[in-house]
């Protein structure tokens, strides 16, 4: 089934957010929340691509931020201000799909593609023109159920 990527809407919300608790590899920065925060906070432009199928069901979500620093060369990054970012997807067609869609925007923006995953995303390796960075670290402690333990 042909995959189509799209930017996201304020009406996709609802079920990009679904997606992304879903999915095993999603966290906190993935949700639909965090691009009003950057748009709000930080004036970025976020535009957060969505991958289809043929039936309208959601196959992969690549969140991105076209940070434009003065004097400087625009950066297209999956997530600045935060530790990890990424594509999330159900395999790797809608990934690749997600990432050539992404490419093609930092190319019209002239801007640089900066990615920043937990891990060496397979599908990033088959396009080099992205820098991906994996050096920031996330540190998770699981917590007791009450102060006694």
């Amino acid at each position: 089934m042909p995959i189509t990527v799209y930017r996201a809407e304020q009406s996709d919300q609802k079920r990009w957010d679904e997606y992304v608790l879903s999915h095993p590899m999603g966290g906190p920065y993935h949700l639909f929340a965090w691009k009003r925060a950057v748009e709000n906070a930080y004036y970025h432009e976020c535009p957060y691509l969505m991958a289809e199928d043929g039936q309208r069901v959601i196959r992969g979500v690549f969140p991105l931020v076209l940070m434009k620093p003065p004097l400087l060369r625009p950066v297209l990054v999956s997530l600045p201000f935060c530790d990890y970012g990424g594509v999330l997807s159900d395999g790797p067609e809608a990934a690749r799909e997600l990432v050539s869609s992404a490419l093609e925007l930092a190319k019209s923006h002239r801007a640089e593609p900066d990615i920043r995953c937990r891990l060496e995303e397979p599908v990033l390796g088959e396009s080099p023109q992205f820098a991906v960075s994996n050096f920031k670290v996330r540190m998770v402690l699981d917590l007791p159920d009450s102060a006694e333990e």
